[in-house]
């Protein structure tokens, strides 16, 4: 969810667009809710029955809601032909991904022009992607950031992110316990496999005495108890470390903390917490090892 693009099975409708099935089947799908948001999943052109436990008085319906953290199970004939969307009926989640075509296996082009992209095969992106998916064809993209300006420090990140791909600016800026403003700015592009792993290498800049400008390649990965590790090497061979980790303690209020060893300048940490006021903004207080207390206000836009 903290990327906000929304899939089935790990795969977006550009990267997987169809669902081969053929007329007569029987289709149950088993739709499996691992988010916090509900999904309302709705399926043009048929009913499905509700299979709770309910045998002979199961409901027809076309869309049913799959609360957070639950399961429904769904079944429908397969009596109709050629293209049907399959989709969560939040809109919004549509167009980023969470949406598939259901193609009966023996459509075919004398059904008309109109109908020409069901003719093709499912792998022919240059046919349905130009005829048959539309603004499904690619994945949409998104810029977000975020940015803290505090009595001691700035830190912030601005990214590009598809569903696989992120282009990331990040940054941070202490002025207070050095004796000019000391900052390390990051310029990357991170490779997204899944939830709890990505890749990503690019180039940082930094003043630190103790360093230079240089590249560098890492993991994230997602330990138990939601806390990340990222392991870094960069071009002068050094390597860096950082554990952190989030708690959000009510709707409006989270602390967190990271601690980091690098081969280079050795340990470095910092602890806070940020109370939030409206969608874009927040009081922001924290402790940074290397520039003391600091408050202030924080920006997502």
């Amino acid at each position: 969810m903290n990327r906000y693009i929304w899939s089935f099975d790990g795969k977006t409708m550009a990267e997987q667009p169809y669902v081969l099935i053929k007329r007569g089947e029987i289709i149950e799908l088993e739709l499996v809710n691992d988010t916090m948001m509900h999904h309302p999943i709705h399926l043009h052109g048929h009913f499905f029955r509700l299979l709770m436990g309910q045998g002979a008085r199961s409901p027809l319906k076309h869309t049913v809601d799959v609360p957070p953290m639950s399961k429904r199970t769904v079944e429908f004939e397969a009596n109709e032909a050629h293209d049907w969307m399959f989709h969560c009926h939040i809109l919004y989640h549509m167009m980023s991904g969470m949406a598939r075509i259901f193609r009966y296996e023996d459509a075919t082009s004398s059904v008309g022009a109109t109908h020409m992209a069901n003719a093709a095969s499912p792998t022919d992106h240059s046919v349905t992607h130009a005829g048959g998916l539309g603004e499904h064809a690619h994945d949409m993209s998104y810029i977000w950031g975020a940015a803290s300006v505090q009595t001691n420090m700035s830190e912030g990140l601005l990214t590009w992110m598809n569903p696989k791909n992120d282009l990331q600016l990040a940054w941070e800026v202490g002025w207070e316990r050095v004796d000019e403003p000391q900052y390390e700015i990051d310029f990357l592009y991170q490779r997204y496999f899944n939830p709890n792993f990505q890749a990503f290498a690019g180039y940082r800049l930094t003043n630190d005495a103790d360093t230079k400008d240089r590249g560098l390649i890492g993991i994230n990965y997602r330990l138990p108890l939601m806390a990340w590790l990222n392991v870094s090497l960069d071009t002068e061979g050094d390597a860096r470390f950082t554990l952190s980790k989030r708690l959000q303690l009510t709707p409006r209020m989270g602390i967190w903390g990271d601690v980091f060893y690098d081969t280079g300048t050795r340990w470095e940490w910092s602890a806070g917490a940020d109370y939030t006021f409206t969608r874009r903004t927040s009081l922001t207080a924290s402790y940074h090892s290397d520039f003391g207390p600091g408050v202030g206000l924080l920006i997502r836009f």
